[in-house]
C-alpha cells in the first residue's frame, strides 16, 4: 500500500496555499530568474473590463449551473452585453469581438468568454525541453532547482537559486483556470507546449491525481532556433484587472521585488496593461542622503577577535538632524540573552546585515532634487512600512509591507505622542542570502520564513537593535539636547539679578559722570523702574511654579482618589447586591429555618463594606493631604486583608511576609490614603492579568508575594503573571499608557502611583532583577528610604 493522491489536492498547494496575487506573481517572476533570465516581462490583455467582467462570469456559471432551456438569460443578450462592454482600444479586441459574433453555443460563448483576458509571463531563461517540460515540470515537489545548486547546474544561465521546493508553478492557478506553457532550449527548432485546465482538479472531485492525464506536445516552429526561454498564458482569470490596479501593484510589490536600495539595480521587471507601460517607481537615493538618523549594522558568526566561533553584532547609529553618532556592540552571552536561545543557536542563524533609514515626520522639509514638503512625505510613505528582508537581492514577502508588522512595531500605537519609533517612520532592509543562512527557510506559502529557532533569534535581534539601541540613542540625545537649553527658575533669576548689578552699576557711573544731563534726560529712571519690573516678575514666577507644584500634587491626588473609589465602588456594589438577595431569600424563606447561617454571611458581607470604607475615608478630601506617622507594616497588611474576598474568587494565593523575618513595626510619616493608592493600583493590575492568564491556562496557578523588608525600608511586590517587556520597564509608568481593553484600564494606575511616591521623597520602579519569566519584568519594588519618620 501506498499513499493515494486525490486530484483535488493540487487546489490545496496551488490556489489555496498561495494566498494573495502578489505572491503568485512573485512565484512565477522567481521561477523566470530561476531559469537563468536577465529579464522577466507580465503582460495584462484586458478587453472585458471590471464588473462587466464579473456579470457575465456569473450568469454564465448560473446557466452551466441550471442547464436549463427556459432560462431568461438568452445567449444572445449575453453575447450583446459582451460585445456592447468591450474595451475598443484593447489589442486584438475586434478579434475577440468576432469571436463572440459566432458563438452558437453556450460552451463557444464560455470558452470564448474565458479567452477574453490574459495574463502573460514572459522569460528569455534556459527554456525546457520536451523531457524536463514532462519530467521536471510536472513532478510536485522536484528536486530540480535543489540539485543544480547542489550539484554541477546544469543550466548555464541560471545564477543565484531562488526556488526549489517545486511548488511555485501552481501559483498560476491563483490568478486563472487555464494555462498554456510554451518553452524552448537553445537551438531547439520547436516550441514544447503544455496545456492545463485547473478546473479538473475541482473538490467536487474524487479523481486521483494520477488518473488525470497531462501530456506536453510538440509546438510550432521557432523563428530562430537559437532563442530559448519560457511563455506562461493564463486565462479564466479570476477576476478582471483594471490598469489602477496593475499600477498599485508594481508601485508597492513589484518596486520591492529587488532591493531597491542597491548601488546598482537593472530594469528586470517589466510590466504592460493592454501594450501600454506600466511605470515600476525607482527608489531616489537623496531620501537617504536626507534622513535624520541611519543605522548600520552587521551580525557576523565568528568573532574577528577569538579563535572560538562566537556571533557578534557590531553597528553604528548615526543621528545626522542632531550631529550626533555612537558606535554599538552586542557580545555573545547579550545574544543568548536577548534571544533567550544558546549561543549555538544564535550563532547558526548565519551572517547578516541590516541598514535602517529614520527620519521625523514632523521636521520632514523640501529636499532639492525631489521636491517640496508634501512630495517627500509622499515618497516616504511609499517606502516606508518597517524592515524589508531580502535575500540574495530579491524580497522575502511580506516582510516590510504596509500591512506587515513581522517585528511588532505596531505602526498604530507608535503613532501616538511621544514615540520616536514607528514603522510609517523608517525604510530598512535586512539582507540574507541562502548559502550563507541555510537555517532561514521559506515557508511553502511563502509567507516569509519558517518560525523555526533560528528566526525567532533573528526577530529578537533586529527588535534589540530598533527597540533598545536605536530608540534609546535618539531619546536620550533629544533630552540632552533639552536638557542643555532649559535654564531653570532659580538659574535665570540668579543671572538676571547678576545682569541687574552690572546695569545698576553702570547707572551710577553715568550719575558721577554727568548728573545733570541724566536727571534732564530721565532714562535712568525707567531703567531702574524696569529693573524692579524684572525682580518682580521674577518673584511672582518663582510663586507661579510653587503654585504649579501644589496643585500638580492636587490633582494627582484627586486622580488618584477617582481610581480607587472606582475599584472601592466595584466591591461595594458587589458586596452589597450579595447582601441584599441574601436578606429577600431569608425574608421570603417560610422556615426562616437557615436564619442564623444566613445572617452569619450577610454579618461578614457588611464587615466588607464597612472595612472599604474604612479605606475610602482615609482617601477623603479632608484626609488625603494630612501626613501622619502609623506603622507601615500593618498598614500594608490592612490593605492585603480587605482584599482577601477578591483573591478567593480568583484563586490567587496572596504571601506577606517582613524581612528580617517576624519584625516589628516600620513607622513612616505619609498619607495614609495615598499608600493606599500606591498598592490598590499594583494589586488591580496584578488581579488583572493573573485572572487572564488563569483563564487562558486553568491549571495556573496564581500567587502574589509581598514583602516589607525593615531595614532596607522596601516594599516588594512580586506576581507569577506574564509581566511586563525589560523595554517598557520606564514606559509603563507614563500617562495613558495601557495594554488593557477599553473599559478595563486607563493608563493612569502606574503613573498616579509614581507621583505619589515621589511626592513622600519614595521611589517606585520595576527591579531589573531576574525574574518569574526570562525577559519579563514581574517585580515593583517601593523604595522608602527618604521617607519621614
Amino acid at each position: 500500500m501506498s499513499f493515494r493522491v486525490a486530484a483535488r489536492t493540487i487546489l490545496q498547494l496551488g490556489s489555496e496555499l498561495i494566498s494573495s496575487d502578489t505572491i503568485a506573481f512573485y512565484e512565477l517572476i522567481k521561477n523566470g530568474f530561476d531559469a537563468g533570465s536577465k529579464r522577466v516581462e507580465i503582460e495584462f490583455l484586458i478587453r472585458v473590463p471590471g464588473d462587466l467582467w464579473d456579470d457575465c462570469d456569473a450568469a454564465l456559471s448560473e446557466i452551466e449551473r441550471r442547464s436549463s432551456s427556459n432560462d431568461p438569460l438568452t445567449l444572445e443578450a449575453i453575447k450583446r452585453k459582451l460585445i456592447e462592454g468591450v474595451d475598443r482600444s484593447a489589442p486584438k479586441a475586434d478579434g475577440f469581438v468576432e469571436e463572440m459574433q459566432v458563438a452558437s453555443s453556450f460552451a463557444d460563448l464560455r470558452s470564448s468568454f474565458q479567452r477574453a483576458n490574459t495574463i502573460t509571463v514572459r522569460d528569455w531563461g534556459a527554456g525546457m525541453s520536451m523531457a524536463i517540460l514532462a519530467d521536471a515540470f510536472l513532478t510536485i515537489g522536484t528536486r530540480y532547482r535543489r540539485a543544480e545548486r547542489e550539484g554541477g547546474k546544469p543550466n548555464s544561465k541560471a545564477g543565484v537559486t531562488l526556488g526549489d521546493k517545486g511548488v511555485g508553478r501552481l501559483s498560476v492557478m491563483r490568478l486563472g483556470s487555464q494555462m498554456l506553457v510554451a518553452t524552448s532550449q537553445e537551438n531547439e527548432r520547436n516550441w514544447h507546449e503544455l496545456r492545463i485546465d485547473w478546473e479538473i482538479f475541482s473538490h467536487d472531485s474524487d479523481t486521483l491525481l494520477n488518473e488525470i492525464p497531462i501530456r506536453p506536445t510538440e509546438g510550432p516552429l521557432k523563428d530562430t532556433p537559437k532563442v530559448s526561454g519560457t511563455e506562461l498564458h493564463i486565462w479564466g482569470l479570476s477576476h478582471s484587472w483594471t490598469f489602477g490596479q496593475v499600477e498599485e501593484i508594481a508601485r508597492t510589490e513589484f518596486a520591492r521585488f529587488m532591493d531597491p536600495f542597491a548601488s546598482k539595480r537593472s530594469e528586470s521587471i517589466g510590466v504592460k496593461f493592454n501594450a501600454a507601460n506600466v511605470t515600476i517607481p525607482r527608489f531616489d537615493k537623496l531620501l537617504f542622503d536626507n534622513a535624520h538618523a541611519s543605522l548600520t549594522a552587521t551580525f557576523s558568526p565568528n568573532s574577528s577577535n577569538s579563535e572560538f566561533e562566537v556571533p557578534l553584532v557590531a553597528g553604528t547609529i548615526d543621528y545626522s538632524e542632531m550631529d550626533q553618532k555612537t558606535d554599538f556592540r552586542i557580545d555573545p552571552l547579550d545574544l543568548a540573552s536577548i534571544t533567550e536561545m544558546p549561543v549555538s543557536v544564535v550563532r547558526d542563524i548565519g551572517p547578516f546585515q541590516f541598514e535602517l533609514h529614520w527620519w521625523n515626520r514632523r521636521i520632514l522639509r523640501a529636499i532639492e532634487g525631489i521636491g517640496d514638503r508634501k512630495l517627500v512625505r509622499s515618497l516616504l510613505d511609499r517606502w516606508s512600512g518597517g524592515v524589508a528582508v531580502y535575500r540574495d537581492g530579491y524580497r522575502v514577502n511580506p516582510y516590510g509591507g504596509t500591512d506587515d508588522d513581522w517585528l511588532g512595531l505596531d505602526k498604530d500605537a507608535f503613532r501616538a505622542s511621544g514615540y520616536k519609533l514607528n514603522r510609517g517612520q523608517i525604510v530598512a532592509k535586512l539582507t540574507i542570502s541562502r548559502d550563507a543562512n541555510p537555517h532561514l527557510v521559506d515557508q511553502t506559502n511563502r509567507e516569509g520564513l519558517q518560525h523555526n529557532v533560528h528566526f525567532l533569534a533573528l526577530r529578537a535581534i533586529v527588535k534589540h537593535i530598533l527597540e533598545d539601541r536605536l530608540r534609546e540613542f535618539l531619546d536620550e540625545t533629544d533630552m540632552r539636547d533639552r536638557l542643555s537649553r532649559i535654564e531653570s527658575v532659580d538659574q535665570l533669576e540668579v543671572r538676571t539679578k547678576r545682569s541687574g548689578q552690572r546695569v545698576r552699576e553702570s547707572l551710577r557711573q553715568l550719575r558721577n559722570i554727568a548728573p545733570n544731563e541724566v536727571k534732564e534726560v530721565g532714562i535712568l529712571d525707567d531703567v531702574e523702574d524696569l529693573l524692579k519690573d524684572i525682580d518682580r516678575t521674577f518673584s511672582n514666577a518663582r510663586l507661579r511654579v510653587q503654585n504649579y507644584r501644589e496643585e500638580r500634587e492636587r490633582l494627582v491626588g484627586l486622580a488618584g482618589t477617582g481610581l480607587l473609589v472606582e475599584l472601592v465602588a466595584h466591591e461595594l456594589n458587589r458586596a452589597t447586591t450579595n447582601a441584599l438577595t441574601m436578606v429577600s431569600n431569608a425574608v421570603d424563606d417560610p422556615t426562616l429555618a437557615p436564619a442564623r447561617s444566613i445572617l452569619t454571611i450577610l454579618g461578614a458581607q457588611l464587615r466588607t463594606v464597612r472595612t472599604r470604607l474604612t479605606v475610602l475615608d482615609d482617601m477623603s478630601t479632608s484626609g488625603r493631604q494630612v501626613k501622619v506617622s502609623f506603622d507601615f507594616v500593618d498598614w500594608v497588611r490592612n490593605i492585603l486583608e480587605n482584599h482577601d474576598p477578591q483573591f478567593e474568587r480568583h484563586y490567587i494565593r496572596v504571601a506577606f511576609r517582613t524581612v528580617p523575618e517576624g519584625a516589628g513595626q516600620m513607622p513612616v510619616r505619609m498619607v495614609r490614603g495615598m499608600v493606599v493608592q500606591i498598592l490598590e493600583n499594583l494589586l488591580s493590575n496584578s488581579v488583572y492579568w493573573l485572572a487572564m492568564q488563569k483563564r487562558e491556562h486553568p491549571r495556573f496557578e496564581p500567587q502574589i508575594w509581598v514583602t516589607v523588608d525593615v531595614q532596607a525600608r522596601t516594599l516588594t511586590f512580586t506576581d507569577n503573571g506574564p509581566g511586563i517587556e525589560r523595554s517598557r520597564a520606564e514606559e509603563v509608568f507614563r500617562a495613558f499608557v495601557t495594554t488593557k481593553p477599553p473599559g478595563e484600564g486607563s493608563g493612569l494606575g502606574l503613573y498616579i502611583a509614581r507621583e505619589v511616591a515621589n511626592y513622600h521623597k519614595a521611589m517606585l520602579r520595576l527591579s531589573s532583577e531576574p525574574s518569574i519569566h526570562a525577559g519579563k519584568l514581574n517585580t515593583f519594588i517601593l523604595s522608602l528610604a527618604n521617607v519621614e519618620r
